[in-house]
């Protein structure tokens, strides 16, 4: 619960960093709140003698501080990097919604069957947000044109929000492969 808050933490100095325009510091936040979420689950199967209790509680937990970490702030980093006309905020909201509607479905199957272990997600995991808005970001720092940034980052907000709902499985990676996706990004 400690490294979920931390991420939590992490996010919400990103979003401060973002409402400054120093984007650099945002991104750096942001992806340590993408680590954060790598690991808080690994740690959390890895306690011995957790209470029932304590089990949905940090199902909870986690998805109340994704719902910040990976829906709210890249929704406000990119707010702030300009892409904030009426469309834009209407992504935004679909995107937020959808990200609520996963992590509510994601939670509804835990408390369910609460020692579910399966190798898949029912679509995109919502903390994918922090890989799609950084590549999104790399390549706006690379000097890609403006007006097709605005539509890359309209585009690929759209399609991730989708992609939250859809019923497809996404295999899980293995942590050793998330923490190396992690470092190269």
């Amino acid at each position: 619960n400690a490294i979920t808050l931390l991420g939590l933490s992490s996010s919400i100095t990103a979003i401060v960093f973002a409402g400054r325009h120093s984007y650099c510091l945002a991104l750096m936040f942001f992806l340590i709140a993408g680590l954060c979420d790598m690991v808080d689950g690994t740690a959390a199967r890895r306690t011995q003698k957790r209470t029932n209790r304590s089990r949905i509680y940090g199902v909870q937990l986690d998805s109340l501080c994704d719902m910040v970490s990976f829906g709210v702030a890249p929704c406000f980093i990119a707010y702030h990097l300009g892409y904030d006309t009426a469309f834009d905020v209407l992504i935004y909201i679909a995107f937020c919604i959808c990200a609520a509607t996963r992590l509510a479905y994601f939670n509804a199957v835990a408390m369910e069957k609460p020692d579910l272990s399966t190798k898949s997600f029912i679509g995109v995991p919502v903390p994918f947000s922090c890989f799609s808005t950084t590549v999104l970001m790399m390549f706006l720092s690379f000097g890609a044109a403006p007006a097709a940034m605005a539509w890359a980052f309209r585009i690929v907000y759209l399609l991730v929000a989708v992609a939250y709902i859809l019923r497809v499985r996404v295999p899980k990676p293995t942590l050793k492969v998330a923490m190396i996706f992690g470092a190269v990004i």
